[in-house]
C-alpha cells in the first residue's frame, strides 16, 4: 500500500506544471517625457534623443540610446547601459551591473547605489566610490 501511494504521489508531482516564470515587460520609451517601468521586471529601451528612464521593482534591463540620458535602476538586480552620449547612470538598492558606453570619450557618470554592484567605464568617466567592482575599458 505504501509503495502504491508513493508511486501515485510521484506521478502527481510530475503532472503538476511548474509555476510560471516572471517574464519581463517590454517598455518602449517615447520622446518628450520620462519612461517609467512597472512593479515587475522590465526591458526598457530609450530613443535616439534624450531619455529619462526609471526602472522600479524587479530586475530591469535599461538601455539608453544615442544622446546623453538619465538612467535609473530600481529595486532588484538591474542592468543599466549607456550607449553613446554623456549618460548619468544610477543603480538601486540591489546588486546592479552598470555599463558606461565605451564608444565615447568619457563624460559618463556612474552611481552604483546600495548592494554589491559592478561597473564598466572609460577612464574619463566619473565613477562613484559606492561601486564595489569597477572595470575600466581602454
Amino acid at each position: 500500500m505504501k509503495c502504491a501511494l508513493g508511486i501515485l504521489l510521484a506521478a502527481l508531482v510530475l503532472l503538476v506544471p511548474p509555476p510560471p516564470t516572471a517574464s519581463a515587460d517590454l517598455v518602449e520609451c517615447a520622446v518628450f517625457g520620462p519612461c517609467l517601468g512597472t512593479d515587475g521586471p522590465d526591458d526598457m529601451n530609450g530613443t535616439d534623443g534624450y531619455d529619462e528612464i526609471r526602472g522600479f521593482e524587479g530586475p530591469d534591463d535599461i538601455r539608453g540610446m544615442g544622446a546623453g540620458d538619465d538612467l535609473y535602476g530600481g529595486e532588484g538586480r538591474d542592468f543599466v547601459k549607456g550607449n553613446g552620449g554623456d549618460d548619468a547612470m544610477h543603480g538601486g538598492p540591489g546588486a546592479d551591473e552598470l555599463r558606461a558606453s565605451s564608444d565615447d570619450s568619457g563624460g559618463d557618470f556612474v552611481d552604483c547605489g546600495g548592494g554589491e554592484d559592478e561597473a564598466w567605464a572609460d577612464p574619463g568617466d566619473a565613477v562613484d566610490p559606492d561601486c564595489e567592482t569597477v572595470h575600466y575599458i581602454f
